[in-house]
């Protein structure tokens, strides 16, 4: 009775037939002796919790089968009892047979469940430790559990509870577990509160059934994995979540590789080299991270700056140099204003991801450098300003010679009288002779419509050899009175050194400015008005002009040289002596000896010359200087003193030349 109405419809509509004809043919206690027996024998099964999902499977479909027998019956003894309301047997009948039918339903439900607590189970103490194993467990005997059950009728909650429990687990190990794609990561289950306490969620909860958003993260640790690699494994559990359709457990994997995304942008390690940003943009779209694919956009914004060429008067702008920036697969180009200046829209300017390749190309030269961006954070309104000069490879560059020579001379030829008749007589040469011819050049010139500047080893390249030879000759006489003894002696030293010259050992100074010379010519000026050879008024009116910049192509230079280069080299010595006696000469001493011995002197010499501006960037210096110095010769005989004569000459030109090789 109390399940007519709920069997009605089949009962009427589908069973109606059947029943007729069944009717006073079933034997109802027959059939449900047979049922309720072979329900009770197949209780058990599959016996003795066996290893291979296969058994479970099948006692699936034999239970089925029993409770849709079952349920057959039902329906056509409801039917029946439907027609005939006064007869109390159908009902109990029917009451009979629903009850079986729940029993046959149960004993399904219990091997579902069987097959859950067997196979479905993850976490510490089985063999479903870590995600890789939960995963695989799941895709491959859960899918054929809920699978089976659907297809039999049987309840799903546990499956579906299990199933929900093993992605949480996943998620979990994969973040902080051992197989983690962080290493030295750590969270723990709750929150912390105002007060510093530990927090737990409310309700009943499992440790290990837990969603991430239940979880604090306490340790950030570090990405282990490139970012492609870790997320081909996260995507195992989000291919799972979408299979089960867990929306919220699809969202906690989601929000995990949006972490390890933001975490492991463009770091080194995990991945072994530079990888674009690009790069790193379409492995988010490949996995359709939306909420990523925002994120590495956050990181482009504005890129701008000024373009300068180098000239001969100064840095000027390169109006419309082709600028380039190229980072991972991406290109941005602009052209340069009449300014020298760009600006370039969604330049990558991630920090992380530096440097960054820019280059510039103005009339055949170019600049290659690269640039750091500033973003730590995302930006989009961010800019950057990155400057270039080109260096041109055809350039207006000082070359030229620079020669040097210094000698030291000394010619005596002297006569002393001796007692009576006596006489001794000196003939000493000596002569040390250094000359140099030394190769100038200079680009980066401190050079200003008021002068320039030129010094050796920050702006002037400088190669060149110092030669060296000494030569000193020395011949003595001497007579007796009558004659009868005479004494010659004879010695010699003769050697030479070369030297390399280089910016270690000269230096080398041009200095020059349109004020020299007029400070000069004041002084003049004021000599002649104190000596009274001009009036007031023309001194006034001279001092005024001189005081006026001069703007002529040319003005005075100074040139100070210094070479600080030793030579030695091998000197040939000898000494003679020869006495002649009463009629009888002896060779008393005839030696020949070598040693080596510093040739090469320190010396230095000022110049002074002129600047010459020329046309199309084009210069001369020339410049020449000379000094003479005397010295007492030594010794007793009253020879002339030692002169001492330093001489230099420089020529410098300023004109377009290619660049030399570094």
């Amino acid at each position: 009775m109390i399940f007519r109405v709920f069997l009605v419809c089949c009962a009427v509509l589908l069973c109606f037939p059947v029943i007729i004809q069944a009717q006073g043919q079933k034997n109802w206690a027959t059939e449900y002796n047979r049922l309720s027996k072979r329900i009770q024998e197949h209780w058990p099964e599959p016996k003795g919790s066996p290893n291979q999902l296969g058994p479970y499977l099948h006692w699936m479909e034999v239970k089925a089968q029993d409770r849709d027998q079952v349920d057959g019956l039902l329906q056509e003894v409801n039917a029946l009892s439907l027609q005939n309301p006064e007869d109390q047997e159908l009902d109990a009948w029917v009451q009979k047979f629903f009850d079986l039918s729940r029993k046959a339903k149960d004993s399904g439900d219990a091997t579902v469940n069987g097959a859950v607590l067997k196979f479905m189970r993850w976490g510490a103490g089985t063999r479903n430790d870590q995600w890789p194993a939960v995963v695989a467990e799941l895709k491959d005997r859960g899918r054929r559990i809920l699978l089976k059950a659907r297809e039999t009728r049987f309840s799903t909650k546990k499956v579906i509870d299990h199933a929900r429990c093993m992605i949480r687990f996943a998620t979990a190990d994969i973040e902080i577990g051992e197989l983690a794609i962080w290493s030295g990561r750590d969270a723990f289950l709750g929150w912390v509160d105002e007060e510093g306490s530990q927090r737990l969620p409310s309700g009943d909860f499992h440790v290990e059934c837990s969603r991430r958003v239940d979880q604090t993260v306490t340790a950030d640790g570090e990405p282990r994995f490139p970012m492609d690699e870790a997320l081909e494994k996260t995507k195992m559990i989000r291919d799972e979540a979408e299979w089960w359709q867990f929306q919220a457990e699809l969202k906690d994997v989601i929000d995990l590789e949006n972490a390890y995304y933001e975490d492991a942008l463009c770091q080194e390690p995990p991945h072994k080299e530079k990888m674009g940003h690009d790069w790193f943009r379409h492995v988010a779209e490949g996995h359709e991270l939306g909420e990523s694919v925002e994120y590495n956009k956050g990181f482009y914004g504005t890129l701008f700056g000024t373009v300068q060429v180098r000239m001969p008067d100064g840095d000027q702008p390169a109006s419309g140099a082709r600028v380039t920036v190229k980072s991972g697969g991406e290109t941005w180009s602009a052209n340069a204003g009449q300014d020298g200046g760009y600006e370039m829209q969604k330049v990558v300017l991630h920090e992380a991801c530096s440097p960054h390749n820019i280059s510039a190309v103005y009339e055949g030269d170019r600049v290659d450098e690269t640039y750091d961006g500033p973003l730590s954070e995302p930006d989009t309104n961010a800019r950057h300003r990155k400057d270039l000069l080109i260096i041109p490879s055809t350039i207006y560059a000082w070359t030229g010679s620079l020669r040097l020579r210094s000698s030291k001379e000394l010619h005596c030829e002297a006569q002393k009288d001796g007692p009576g008749d006596a006489k001794r007589t000196l003939s000493r040469h000596e002569s040390r002779v250094q000359y140099a011819e030394i190769q100038v050049y200079a680009e980066e010139v401190d050079e200003t419509e008021a002068g320039l500047s030129l010094q050796s080893g920050r702006q002037i390249q400088v190669t060149g050899t110092m030669r060296s030879r000494i030569t000193n000759n020395r011949e003595q006489h001497f007579r007796s009175g009558s004659d009868e003894r005479r004494i010659l002696e004879r010695s010699s030293m003769k050697g030479s050194s070369s030297s390399k010259i280089t910016d270690d050992n000269l230096i080398l100074q041009i200095i020059g400015s349109r004020m020299m010379g007029s400070a000069r010519s004041m002084q003049e000026v004021v000599q002649q008005f104190q000596q009274g050879a001009i009036s007031p008024e023309e001194f006034q009116k001279k001092m005024e002009g001189l005081t006026q910049p001069d703007q002529e192509d040319s003005f005075e230079v100074d040139v100070l040289v210094q070479v600080t280069v030793a030579g030695t080299g091998t000197v040939i010595l000898t000494d003679y002596r020869k006495v002649y006696d009463k009629g009888e000469s002896e060779v008393e001493k005839d030696d020949v000896s070598s040693k080596t011995m510093p040739i090469a002197v320190p010396l230095s010499v000022t110049m002074k010359g002129t600047y010459t501006k020329g046309k199309n960037g084009r210069a001369s210096i020339s410049a020449s200087g000379r000094k003479q110095e005397t010295s007492p010769p030594g010794g007793v005989w009253d020879c002339p003193h030692i002169v001492t004569t330093t001489t230099g000459s420089l020529t410098l030109t300023r004109s377009k030349k290619k660049r030399p090789e570094k």
